[in-house]
């Protein structure tokens, strides 16, 4: 997926530095303004006058897919002393997008506001104002937020930091360049159009900016997935890492759950053996047997056993197997099928066992072991075992 998205342009084709003179990036993205230090001497300081008098903090909990003018605070002036950088004030004019340092918060500003170097800006044109709301709504998208995750020097080593020439990596084809230019567009007007109307929902009284924006971003999401052509098993890799693999990096003593390691679910379990099942058999489809799977852990043991049996197509469906209401068993029973070679039940955490029509997969409890990703890695292994395996090697031919 992340080689697929790579085909496409990047955002850097469109957006131009400050200092960059490209006539075909009408774009213009640059960090806001550093403040003076402690110790300088405001006297000896630039003064730059501003746009507007409005300035907004990169930890400002408004900073959430739309920005409005009441949001933000009033500068004693509309201007800022500056000891050193460009003194450029084009990034603070609308429309704009503005996106945090460490990509927590993203959002969309159709009016003139200042801000620190802890944000980027991305502003434009306002005929393009349709395009920057959708870049905004992409940003904050999982696709996006996956593709920087997977690609970015900081994010996931050390603290979560996306510097400004991985966010201009990202891809970001424009609509004329897709193989649908026309419902493109309608797609980039269709999210301008909710993103506008929330931030003019939000302005009315007694409303729950928190639901509104939570709205519009579950009506926007399927709209991205449809522009950057996502499938269905890429969505769930995306999904896997957004809920278990980001939150599990650097925990903290107010985030001590590990979503990787917290125990999983006999849902989870089920929809992994769902998803490995529906993956083999759709790699098989025109032969004559098919793959059923059941799963079931034991939170003493700290172990989980999926296992797959061949039947033929059309056979009646079977109860779960009552040898997997006891897990301890199941694993007995694996361990004298291999106790020539493995001695302990540590050495068997792993491990996949061909017996006859059936296939035992035994994991760690672990979530990170029955996601959806991991559904399709153990399938892709078990296509590749018995492709290069003998018939005598295997007991599935």
């Amino acid at each position: 997926m992340i080689d697929r998205l790579s085909l496409y342009p990047r955002l850097r084709n469109h957006v131009r530095h400050v200092r960059e003179k490209a006539a075909d990036k009408p774009w213009l993205v640059a960090v806001g303004y550093k403040p003076l230090g402690a110790g300088q001497d405001p006297a000896k300081a630039e003064v730059v006058q501003l746009p507007s008098d409005l300035f907004i903090e990169a930890t400002s909990s408004n900073l959430d897919l739309f920005l409005l003018p009441g949001d933000c605070t009033r500068l004693p002036a509309a201007e800022m002393h500056m000891s050193r950088g460009s003194t450029s004030t084009d990034v603070f004019r609308d429309p704009h997008v503005l996106v945090a340092k460490g990509f927590t918060s993203t959002a969309f500003a159709d009016f003139a506001v200042s801000f620190k170097d802890a944000i980027r800006g991305i502003s434009g044109p306002k005929k393009d104002r349709d395009l920057l709301i959708f870049l905004t709504a992409y940003l904050r998208s999982p696709v996006a937020r996956y593709f920087l995750f997977q690609t970015s020097s900081n994010w996931g080593v050390s603290r979560q930091e996306v510097h400004v020439e991985e966010l201009l990596r990202l891809p970001f084809p424009l609509p004329d360049v897709t193989q649908t230019p026309q419902r493109a567009w309608e797609i980039v007007r269709q999210v301008a159009r909710i993103v506008t109307s929330a931030a003019a929902e939000a302005t009315e009284p007694f409303v729950d900016r928190e639901d509104l924006v939570r709205t519009a971003s579950y009506s926007i999401e399927p709209l991205i997935d449809e522009y950057f052509d996502i499938l269905p098993s890429e969505k769930d890799v995306i999904g896997d890492t957004l809920r278990v693999i980001i939150p599990s990096l650097r925990p903290t003593r107010k985030r001590r759950v590990v979503p990787t390691i917290d125990p999983s679910k006999p849902k989870q379990r089920d929809e992994y053996a769902k998803r490995l099942c529906d993956t083999l058999n759709g790699w098989a489809k025109s032969g004559t047997f098919m793959v059923r799977g059941h799963a079931a852990a034991s939170a003493k043991l700290g172990i989980g056993v999926a296992v797959l049996h061949k039947v033929r197509v059309g056979a009646a469906i079977s109860q779960v197997p009552e040898d997997l209401d006891d897990v301890l068993a199941v694993l007995q029973r694996l361990r004298s099928i291999t106790s020539r070679k493995l001695n302990t039940l540590e050495l068997i955490r792993g491990a996949k066992v061909f017996d006859r029509d059936r296939l035992y997969l035994v994991k760690p409890i672990g979530q990170r072991f029955w996601t959806q990703t991991a559904a399709l890695n153990d399938a892709d292994e078990i296509a590749g075992t018995l492709l290069m395996h003998t018939p005598q090697g295997v007991a599935w031919p």
